[in-house]
């Protein structure tokens, strides 16, 4: 059992880690506008903010996006109320959308018009039956008024209340409309009922409307004295006054039809049911077409949930995952037939289906082609299956202990990238670890091959393996969104495949070496022609290279990049519904940019408000809104989309602005809705400039300043963290290689093959697929690159070395190192490209990018660097290489 120990340890740790690895793969961010919040930006400090003041989340659950919608059917009312009902009852969720809007604003208005009826039915029979009496008391109370005895009015007003049993009077507006009566010569002292009319006006009728024409008045009184002895004929009087009063009246939620208004309140009134006449199968709802509702929500509302032959309905449904997706996708169908879903859920729950999709892909193609590779290399079935072995202890590893450590420890989550990037870097450097190490086992077979092998190429091995670890703990501290959380997961990775390395694959070489290896593995001699032509030709070959270098270089910088990671994930339903509601809509729906300001002083004080800090508000809403960039604002200001003057301001205006106010009152809230989509120029550029129309403190929020947050700092953090990495790298290489030169070579030719490979990967996708290039590119091709890119010149150098300590000469040692390493270094070079371009077949276009930049970028240095330029500037240099050492 000794000779076996170290392999049934790694069965326990594998049996340990594994649970913890499905933490890894489940605790995942599909969120990618929250992955792209870059920590202590304004940004993220506006969206904690956001949360704390406004106690709300910005985005809704789900959003049905109907692309077949017509206010004048029918059948599309009906579907549209059917599916709001059977998400209510199946889901126990709430749908917004303008069926439900309606709903609420016409069963509101319908009780509130039923009731008041009911008061005029009564004021029409009290003012038939009380004619005389109101007519005396009003006589007296002119004659008071007339005479300055005010008390004495009021007193006969009381009277004239009582009779006719109001509920509510305002003694002030009857004397004001007296007052004013008396100042119209066109109307007589002694003409009784025009003055009864007044009175009404001010007393009771002004309650529900408070611009109802003299006209209107004066016939509904006459009416009332005439006819309205009896409650069918007060009813009818009760109708007329309504419709004629209320015609054309509309308010900041809503706005009477003509076209239906006067059938709906004769129908309301006849039947004195509000649920039966609103929302009932009989009901007004749904029996006619939205274009013929009586009372109907206003542009505030329209805007919102309508668009050109479009409507949105949101929905909101407590802990939705993806089983409710699936529900509701497929049970929508049922009603709407021309529909995409949307949201962040969904978007989530789609890049996730996607990922896992494209992540299954790559690495099934890039298991397959490492175990081909693998043994038609060794000639050995048995010895082609120990990369893929030693690739999945290594992932279960990794991902167990990063499971750990981002379940419990940082308690968070991860990207959706981060574990397609792991598990494909996993199976590279594995791969070629193994191959290698096997390959130098086998040279020296007749001896102890595993110590052999330990030596050499552990020694290189590990190098490797540490410059990968660097790289990837420097990418990790340096808080790039989106990448940062997959340098960790990457130098575990590493960590994890160098231990299993030493340990595991050396134990089962050992024990079982005879069963796995039938015969050695070919050398090919080409590289053994290739390196003599690049040692003879070495200043052509240099000349090349700088040429080369210099103009992908300028090719590479002069070539922009940016934040447009939202063309290049999947085409999901999510996400191409964003750019049809924009088409539609005219202007971006799902993504406002939010603008929290600070004042100076509450804008709420005793119970109203502070007009100095409120008109400050409107004046900054009033320079925001851009007419070139901007639909439409809201907030405190610009409460339904347009400046509101304090004198507006009624309850409708204070109940709605609560919305826009913190808890703090000193914080408000600004929403601003672009024309264009968040990513685009035009929308980043204006979200620049808000800043200088704002005194004081100020936070900008939304999506396209979470994309300019991530640009700026990405940028920056490339050419910060770029020389550090090198600087870092170079010290090691030094202190292991105890070479100043050599290290220094090694760099310069990787950063050669970085910009050759993005230049490549730039032209190819920018200029021949019209995509865009994201700033993430850049930093991490060139921080893999730096790490796995260093493997295979670190294994030619620790080769030259043994033949130099062996006491060749410089040039043979290099020609023997290339000779020996030749097809091991074709075969490995093989094995890391088809890994990293499998990416490129995930179908995401953002690790599409990745994969063919770091593919080529292996493939470059592979056939390019590693056989042409590495031996003909190591000839060159010749003693230097290993400068200040006394090794020659």
């Amino acid at each position: 059992m000794k000779r076996y120990k170290t392999i049934i340890a790694w069965i326990i740790i594998i049996v340990i880690l594994a649970p913890f690895s499905m933490f890894f793969f489940h605790d995942i961010s599909y969120n990618v506008a929250a992955s792209i919040i870059k920590k202590n930006s304004m940004a993220y400090r506006e969206n904690e903010l956001y949360l704390k003041e406004f106690g709300k989340s910005q985005d809704p659950s789900i959003i049905v996006i109907n692309n077949n919608f017509s206010m004048y059917s029918l059948n599309d009312s009906r579907a549209c109320i059917e599916y709001n009902n059977y998400i209510k009852n199946h889901f126990n969720g709430s749908v917004d959308d303008i069926y439900t809007v309606e709903s609420e604003i016409l069963y509101s208005y319908s009780k509130r018009i039923l009731n008041y009826g009911n008061e005029i039915c009564s004021l029409v029979i009290g003012i038939n039956k009380n004619y005389t009496s109101i007519s005396s008391n009003v006589s007296r109370a002119v004659n008071d008024l007339l005479n300055g005895n005010v008390n004495a009015s009021i007193f006969y007003i009381k009277n004239i209340t009582k009779r006719i049993k109001f509920t509510e009077i305002n003694i002030s507006l009857a004397i004001d409309t007296i007052k004013d009566l008396l100042t119209n010569k066109n109307i007589k002292n002694e003409n009784i009922t025009d003055l009864i009319s007044y009175i009404i006006t001010a007393l009771e009728l002004s309650k529900f409307q408070n611009n109802i024409s003299i006209k209107n008045v004066t016939a509904f009184i006459n009416d009332a004295v005439k006819y309205g002895n009896n409650k069918y004929s007060a009813r009818i009087i009760t109708e007329n006054f309504i419709v004629n009063s209320t015609e054309n009246y509309s308010n900041p939620l809503f706005k009477v039809n003509d076209r239906s208004y006067k059938e709906y309140i004769k129908c309301l009134l006849d039947n004195e049911n509000v649920s039966y006449v609103v929302s009932s199968k009989y009901g007004i709802m749904y029996n006619y077409p939205f274009i013929m509702y009586p009372v109907i929500p206003s542009n505030y509302y329209m805007e919102r949930f309508t668009g050109n032959n479009t409507s949105l309905i949101i929905i909101n449904v407590k802990n939705a995952n993806s089983k409710t997706i699936n529900e509701i996708s497929k049970d929508t169908s049922r009603y709407i037939k021309n529909y995409y879903l949307s949201g962040n859920i969904v978007a989530d729950y789609q890049i996730g289906n996607e990922t896992i999709h494209g992540a299954e892909i790559s690495l099934f193609i890039g298991i397959v082609l490492a175990i081909i590779i693998s043994i038609i290399f060794f000639g050995s079935v048995k010895a082609g299956i120990l990369p893929v072995t030693v690739f999945g202890i290594s992932a279960i590893t990794a991902s167990g202990i990063d499971g750990i450590l981002y379940k419990y420890i940082f308690k968070s989550t991860i990207s959706f990238i981060t574990p397609t990037l792991l598990l494909v870097l996993i199976l590279g450097i594995s791969s070629d670890y193994t191959v290698y190490f096997i390959y130098r086992y086998r040279e020296n077979i007749s001896d102890d091959p595993v110590l052999y092998a330990k030596k050499y190429a552990g020694r290189a091995i590990m190098i490797s393996g540490l410059t990968i670890f660097i790289s990837y703990i420097v990418l990790w501290l340096s808080g790039i969104p989106l990448f940062s959380d997959d340098g960790l997961a990457n130098a575990i990775g590493a960590l994890s495949t160098l231990l299993v390395i030493n340990t595991f694959l050396v134990s089962f070489i050992k024990n079982f070496h005879g069963k796995i290896f039938n015969k050695k593995a070919k050398n090919y001699r080409v590289s053994k022609r290739v390196s003599n032509f690049a040692i003879k030709h070495k200043k052509a070959v240099i000349a090349v290279f700088i040429v080369v270098t210099m103009a992908s270089g300028y090719f590479y910088y002069t070539t922009p990049t940016g934040m447009g990671i939202f063309s290049l994930i999947p085409d999901s339903s999510a996400f191409k519904a964003v750019h049809d509601v924009n088409d539609h809509f005219q202007y971006d729906v799902f993504y406002p940019t939010c603008v929290i300001i600070k004042l100076r002083s509450p804008i709420i004080e005793n119970n109203g408000y502070n007009l100095s800090e409120y008109n400050y508000i409107k004046n900054v809403e009033g320079k925001l809104y851009n007419k070139r960039y901007v639909s439409a604002i809201f907030g405190v200001g610009y409460t339904f989309g347009k400046p509101v003057n304090e004198t507006q301001i009624s309850d409708y205006y204070y109940k709605e602005n609560m919305d826009y106010i913190g808890k703090n009152s000193s914080y408000v809230l600004v929403k601003i809705y672009m024309k264009n989509l968040p990513w685009s120029k035009k929308s980043i550029d204006y979200d620049k400039s808000i800043g200088k129309y704002i005194n004081g403190s100020y936070y900008i929020g939304g999506l396209g300043e979470y994309l300019e947050n991530s640009y700026t700092f990405t940028e920056s953090s490339f050419y910060n963290i770029i020389p550090m990495l090198i600087i870092v790298i170079y010290i090691i290489l030094f202190i292991l290689l105890y070479s100043a030169l050599t290290p220094l070579r090694l760099i310069i030719i990787v950063i050669s093959s970085i910009v050759s490979s993005l230049s490549i990967t730039y032209y190819i996708f920018k200029y021949l697929m019209n995509l865009p290039v994201i700033i993430f590119l850049p930093i991490f091709v060139s921080i893999t690159l730096l790490a796995v890119g260093l493997d295979y010149d670190i294994f030619m150098v620790t080769r030259v070395i043994e033949n130099i300590d062996k006491k060749i000469d410089q040039d043979n040692a290099i020609k023997a190192a290339i000779s020996d390493n030749g097809s091991v270094i074709m075969v490995l070079g093989l094995l890391l490209f088809t890994t990293f371009i499998s990416l490129y077949l995930s179908g995401i276009a953002m690790i599409e990018e990745i994969g063919l930049g770091i593919s080529l970028g292996v493939l470059i240095d592979t056939f390019v660097a590693w056989f042409f330029f590495v031996p003909a500037i190591m000839s060159l240099m010749n003693r230097y290489n290993w400068w200040p050492s006394k090794r020659t």
